[in-house]
């Protein structure tokens, strides 16, 4: 149905945004660096698998790359940042995560800036751009179903389906099949006592609300216990596969655990996250030992704010985000290993 035609554009925009970002960033780290850099987002497996599927990630990453270009490329005008603003309310209408994408921007600013009158200024444009295209979602969502709302039922939904068995679980110390059947026996009452009906998009958003408040009741009564399993969960996110899309198209889904079917085994994930990530820490260390922290700062603070949106959920796709905000640190840890063997062998 035509549908390959996207692929090649959903490629086409990815290479792009790198080859913007190059031009962005070419002139903040040395030639060998930026090559790695480079190829690294070029030819990465777990990032590239992507671009041959119809998924939400490929023109996330896209749209992410070019953020990070904008934030690198930093300028003393309202535009700019008003610019910001619109493309993290595109972020958002591509995948539900980039919500929340300010908070680390802001934090990232206040290194930036000295001057707080500034700060608040270009923090306020950011925020009307976001809002203008939030606000374009919203009346669309009006005019469908004569409720103004931006947030998408899977962010209420998600977590009590994942993580509040297991929270309540293993905080009780009660079977978890004996917790799963207590949710779903709250839920049901809590439909009849309040009247749901499925066709009215108002009262299943009543009932999205009543998925995220039950979870967050669970965690605050146990929030030692959500937080190890939340930390956990991202753990076990943080596991690359580059085989995800892949194994995807030829999971058969009738078989139990069709999930744990994978076309690379979880120790070959395990050795090639961990090959990923040292190099990665020690390009983390060669940026301390130059003493340059902006823009690393900026990369680790998108990178960790993906994974703490995402990991709770287990799932090695969520956290390819991350991988595409190592990528500076991958390449730094590149130049330092080859650095420490020369020295060595002289």
């Amino acid at each position: 149905n035509k549908k390959t035609f996207f692929l090649i554009f959903q490629s086409i925009l990815y290479y792009l945004s790198i080859l913007y970002l190059y031009k962005k960033i070419k002139k903040k780290i040395d030639y060998k660096n930026l090559n790695i850099l480079i190829f690294f987002l070029c030819f990465e497996p777990t990032i590239l698998q992507f671009h041959s599927n119809i998924l939400t990630e490929s023109i996330y990453f896209t749209l992410l790359i070019f953020l990070i270009s904008l934030l690198i490329d930093f300028k003393n005008n309202f535009k700019y940042h008003f610019m910001i603003g619109l493309l993290l309310g595109i972020m958002y209408l591509q995948r539900s995560a980039a919500l929340y994408l300010i908070f680390p921007i802001i934090i990232y600013y206040i290194l930036n800036l000295k001057n707080f009158k500034i700060f608040m200024k270009y923090i306020f444009f950011i925020i009307i751009g976001q809002i203008l295209i939030l606000s374009i979602l919203g009346y669309n969502n009006y005019k469908r179903s004569g409720v103004f709302h931006v947030i998408p039922f899977q962010m209420k939904h998600t977590a009590w389906f994942y993580l509040s068995d297991n929270i309540v679980s293993s905080s009780k110390n009660i079977d978890i099949s004996t917790v799963y059947q207590k949710r779903l026996n709250d839920e049901k009452k809590w439909k009849e006592e309040n009247n749901i009906n499925f066709e009215s998009e108002k009262d299943r958003l009543r009932l999205y609300d009543y998925y995220q408040k039950y979870f967050f009741e669970n965690f605050l009564q146990n929030p030692l216990t959500g937080l190890k399993i939340i930390i956990w969960k991202s753990l076990q996110t943080s596991i690359l596969d580059p085989g995800m899309v892949y194994s995807s198209m030829k999971q058969d889904h009738t078989i139990n655990r069709y999930w744990e079917n994978s076309f690379f085994s979880i120790s070959e994930r395990i050795i090639y996250s961990l090959i990923i990530y040292f190099i990665s820490i020690c390009g983390a260390f060669y940026f301390i030992k130059k003493k340059d922290y902006l823009l690393p700062f900026l990369f680790l603070l998108l990178g960790l704010y993906h994974l703490a949106i995402l990991g709770w959920v287990g799932v090695s796709r969520y956290s390819v985000p991350s991988i595409v905000c190592i990528s500076l640190f991958f390449s730094n840890g590149i130049i330092f290993i080859k650095n420490y063997f020369e020295k060595r062998l002289k």
